[in-house]
């Protein structure tokens, strides 16, 4: 994938990875851009280019550089000996120095290029994003097909979300409620177990049915305690028959 800025004599296009901008569909195998990344295009005024579907070779400088930073971040991680972060902010640090000391050798280049650019005009684009959902019966919430608990009190209200790199706010009658961490990669869930334990323990065997049980353990001694009580006396903790 390639964007460029519209006019008669555009400056070169700068190459963008087609996976991260585009949905390829099942069914015809046709390539459409996703909403998100038409609204940058239109945002800044520039034209999308596609590269031919399985066409490696025609993102190659790209994708070279892509795989010589993933190289170098593996093995400064191996030097740092460690691949524990106290929190995003220390991992993204970590990341710009990697960046910084690869891209003193192209200093030069750089600096040629930005002689040749023209400022932008366009003002910033807004990093987050508003979203109205209706919290379940089961106290949760789905945002971008991923799923958050909420507390009780909100079950069939709607609140607003706000989305943003790392985080989501959530308000309720435009009142703050609380901050999550934004799920990413392929995780499917966040649960606070603060949220529904208390429900839970109302219901019989409301825990050890739960569906998301595992993420209720907010330290690895209460898992350890729950291992310990499933060895007790049979039937102390085994489902009651229902009639």
């Amino acid at each position: 994938m390639k964007i460029r800025f519209r006019g008669d004599d555009p400056p070169k296009g700068q190459e963008a990875s087609k996976l991260s901008i585009t949905e390829e569909e099942e069914e015809d195998q046709s390539r459409g851009y996703t909403s998100g990344y038409l609204h940058l295009l239109d945002h800044y005024g520039l034209e999308a280019r596609s590269t031919h579907v399985r066409s490696p070779d025609e993102n190659g400088d790209v994708e070279s550089l892509n795989g010589g930073l993933k190289r170098a971040v593996k093995q400064q991680l191996l030097l740092r000996g460690s691949r524990d972060f106290d929190d995003i902010e220390a991992y993204e640090a970590f990341l710009f120095q990697v960046m910084e000391k690869r891209n003193r050798q192209r200093q030069v280049l750089v600096e040629e290029e930005i002689a040749k650019m023209v400022p932008v005009t366009a003002t910033p684009l807004a990093t987050s994003v508003m979203q109205k959902v209706r919290v379940s019966e089961n106290s949760l919430i789905r945002v971008h097909k991923k799923s958050y608990s909420m507390p009780t009190s909100l079950i069939g209200k709607q609140v607003t979300v706000q989305i943003q790199e790392w985080t989501i706010d959530v308000y309720y009658a435009g009142k703050w409620v609380e901050r999550l961490p934004r799920i990413i990669g392929q995780r499917e869930h966040h649960i606070n177990y603060r949220h529904v334990i208390e429900t839970l323990l109302r219901k019989p065997g409301g825990f050890r049915n739960y569906r998301y049980r595992e993420d209720l353990f907010p330290r690895l001694v209460f898992r350890q305690a729950w291992e310990q009580l499933q060895k007790g006396p049979a039937g102390a903790f085994a489902p009651k028959p229902t009639v």
